[in-house]
C-alpha cells in the first residue's frame, strides 16, 4: 500500500521505492528525467516521515504556492542527501516533448474578464477554474501525458477553462463498466483538448532538464 500525504509541518511517505522520492525531489514529469539509480531504487521500498521545526512552518505560511514547492523539493532532497547519500548534477537533453499548438478550427477557450476571481482545480480527468495562463495549462498538463509541454501557441492572457477527460488508468475499466449506461465515454486528453479547447499536442523534440544521479546508497537503520 502507496501512500504520501502531507502534514501540518511535513510529509509522510509510505510504501514508495527510491525511485518516487528522488522523482519527488525534482521538479521533473517523467522517468527519463531521472538518470542513473541503481536497480535496488526500484526494487526497495520505504516509510518516511518527515518534520519541519515550527520556526520553517510559520515562514512556509507566508510563501506563495510556487515558493511552497521548492521548499518541498529543498527538503526532499535535504532527505535524500542526509540519508541515501544522494549526489546528482544536472543536465539538459534533447527528449521526446509536445508542443502546445492552436488546433485546426481556432481556440474555443474564452479570456477571463479583468476584475473577476481566479483560480482553478485539477483531478483525476478535471481541469475548471478561471484565470489559466496558457503555459499554467501546459505545465499542469505535463503530468497526464509524462511528457514536457511548450506552448507554443503564441497566446497570452488568462482564459476561463473546462477540460473533462477519461484518466489512462481508468480507461480500460470504464469502457467494460460503463457499456450499459446512458452517458457516452469520455474522451482522451488529446481528443478533449481539441474538442473541448481547440488545442492540440503534437509530438516534437526539444532540450529538457535532466538530473543524473552520481551516487546514491542504501541507508542504514535509524
Amino acid at each position: 500500500m502507496m501512500s504520501l500525504r502531507g502534514t501540518p509541518d511535513g510529509f509522510i511517505s509510505q510504501g514508495f521505492p527510491v525511485r518516487n522520492l528522488v522523482m519527488n525531489a525534482f521538479p521533473v514529469v517523467m522517468l527519463d528525467q531521472i538518470v542513473g539509480l541503481p536497480d535496488w531504487a526500484n526494487s526497495d521500498y520505504y516509510d518516511i516521515e518527515a518534520k519541519m521545526d515550527d520556526e520553517t512552518v510559520a515562514a512556509e505560511k507566508k510563501l506563495t504556492p510556487d515558493q511552497q514547492k521548492e521548499v518541498e523539493y529543498s527538503m526532499k532532497l535535504a532527505i535524500l542527501t542526509d540519508r541515501f547519500q544522494l549526489k546528482y548534477h544536472k543536465e539538459t537533453r534533447e527528449l521526446p516533448i509536445y508542443n502546445l499548438v492552436i488546433a485546426k478550427g481556432g481556440v474555443k477557450i474564452q479570456p477571463t474578464p479583468k476584475g473577476k476571481e481566479t483560480g482553478y482545480s485539477m483531478g483525476p480527468g478535471i481541469l475548471s477554474g478561471n484565470g489559466i495562463s496558457i503555459d499554467s495549462l501546459a505545465e499542469s498538463l505535463s503530468g497526464e501525458v509524462r511528457r514536457m509541454i511548450v506552448n507554443k501557441t503564441g497566446l497570452d492572457g488568462e482564459y476561463n477553462i473546462d477540460l473533462n477527460w477519461q484518466p489512462d488508468s481508468m480507461a480500460a475499466s470504464a469502457g467494460s463498466a460503463n457499456s450499459s449506461s446512458a452517458d457516452p465515454p469520455l474522451a482522451d486528453l488529446f481528443t478533449a483538448l481539441q474538442e473541448q479547447a481547440g488545442l492540440k499536442l503534437e509530438p516534437a523534440k526539444g532540450p529538457v532538464d535532466v538530473y543524473v544521479i552520481d551516487h546514491i546508497e542504501k541507508p542504514s537503520e535509524n
